[in-house]
């Protein structure tokens, strides 16, 4: 029986040992791979500082979700959903791990209730005001981007770091343009038959009613918006010559399920009296080659174009067509992980240009910012300077720059630096001369060219 305890004892002992052992492995393998895992890090979105027309983009919605954790399985969390100004560079504040981050263009609907990436998949729009849109909407996703620390961040699948990423906001919608220049005579296997084609009209058919947000397969129980109907007007002055161009015509993201139910257009003409219709299938698959797409799909951010060249048949697909499929313009947003110091700017050149009013330009930061004015310039009658921070955190705000009450000579620059940390930004201070205005025989006073009263001299 002793023997038999001290067998048991034994058996338990090692058990314990190696548990032990193998959770110690584990905590060790742990802490190597998820270092500073949970750790707050600040994200710069730049839209002021890159390319693209800032007339279509208006505002920026940014929404990131994170792991919070080096387990690219782990549930991801909401940890930042907001609204900022392209004027406005703007931080927000995320976490060591893996990150979905979102970023909206012209926002649909208000999309400040949203707290889960499902929820945002499920945006549906109203296709119907989007066909003449005058402000698109943006949207792109980076999703499971790895961040380890400043200059370690590994895009989704890549193997090499990046110090920044950048996300190409991509319109919703897809544009169309169509450009007749051909003969009216209708030829069969290349030889003329006499037979002249009145082209009278062109229709787009099935114009789905919703897209989505992010892109997602068209329910076809959803139904379609009624056809497209474009009045097709001759501007040739030849005889038996056709010249017509569309311009650009605006398309929601359509991915049908089936093929059956891609969009087409259908073009009517007559001849002898008998109406002709012609009917070409609208989509990536026109030219594979482009598109590297077989799918009959209308994609987001593409432009298609048709150029109908001759009339080959009595109808069908009866014409020789040249199409294309290419890219659309994109807009460049910066997205940066930042390290200790931080410091960006809306603009570099400010233009100070009233004794009496401030001009001011606005920064974001992770700390408090200090001016470091040239040598040769001192705060007084040659310059007047304020810091104005937009709360007690001290993260963002704004400077403003007025002359000094010297003349300070003609459109002068100044160069100044701004400082945040051991980040630093230059900026173009462009100072116009103080002027007075004659009237009359007198001269203005200092004090009326001030705004002051005339006790001021």
């Amino acid at each position: 029986m002793k023997l038999k305890l001290v067998y048991i004892y034994s058996f338990v002992v090692t058990l314990l040992y190696l548990l032990t052992a193998c959770t110690d492995g584990i905590e060790a393998s742990s802490d190597s791979n998820g270092q500073g895992e949970g750790k707050e890090i600040p994200v710069s979105i730049m839209p002021k500082l890159v390319a693209g027309d800032e007339n279509e983009v208006s505002q920026l919605r940014v929404i990131i979700f994170s792991t919070r954790t080096s387990n690219p399985y782990g549930p991801k969390v909401l940890v930042s959903n907001q609204l900022i100004d392209v004027n406005e560079d703007y931080v927000a504040i995320t976490y060591i791990g893996y990150n979905d981050i979102y970023v909206i263009g012209n926002e649909p609907v208000d999309l400040s209730g949203i707290n889960s990436p499902e929820e945002l998949k499920n945006i549906q729009m109203n296709t119907e005001s989007s066909l003449s849109a005058s402000k698109f909407v943006f949207f792109r996703q980076l999703l499971n981007v790895n961040v380890w620390s400043k200059n370690e961040i590994y895009p989704e699948g890549a193997s090499a770091s990046v110090s920044k990423l950048e996300i190409k906001l991509q319109r919703v919608i897809a544009k169309l343009s169509v450009k007749f220049d051909l003969s009216t005579e209708i030829c069969e296997n290349g030889n003329p038959t006499g037979e002249f084609v009145n082209l009278e009209s062109m229709e787009l058919l099935r114009i789905p009613k919703y897209s989505y947000l992010a892109s997602c397969k068209y329910r076809i129980e959803e139904g379609f918006l009624d056809n497209r109907v474009f009045s097709l007007e001759n501007s040739s002055a030849e005889q038996n010559h056709f010249t017509w161009s569309s311009g650009d015509i605006y398309l929601p993201e359509y991915l049908p399920m089936d093929e059956i139910y891609r969009m087409v257009l259908r073009i009517k003409g007559t001849s002898r009296g008998i109406t002709r219709i012609y009917t070409l299938p609208i989509g990536d698959a026109m030219n594979s080659i482009d598109s590297h797409s077989t799918e009959w799909n209308i994609t987001r951010n593409r432009h298609y174009s048709l150029n109908i060249k001759a009339i080959t048949g009595y109808g069908e697909e009866s014409l020789e067509v040249k199409s294309n499929v290419s890219g659309w313009s994109e807009v460049n947003v910066p997205i940066e992980i930042t390290g200790a110091s931080f410091l960006a700017v809306n603009k570099k050149t400010v233009e100070v240009k009233s004794l009496r009013f401030y001009s001011y330009v606005r920064f974001a930061c992770n700390a408090p910012v200090e001016v470091k004015l040239p040598d040769e310039v001192t705060i007084g009658n040659q310059l007047q300077m304020t810091i104005e921070y937009d709360d007690a955190t001290k993260k963002s705000g704004r400077v403003g720059f007025r002359r000094g009450n010297w003349n300070t000579g003609n459109d002068i620059i100044y160069v100044t630096t701004l400082k945040s940390g051991t980040a630093s930004v230059e900026l173009n201070l462009q100072l116009y001369r103080s002027e007075t205005i004659r009237v009359g025989n007198n001269l203005v006073t200092w004090a009326e060219a001030m705004g002051y009263w005339e006790e001021a001299n």
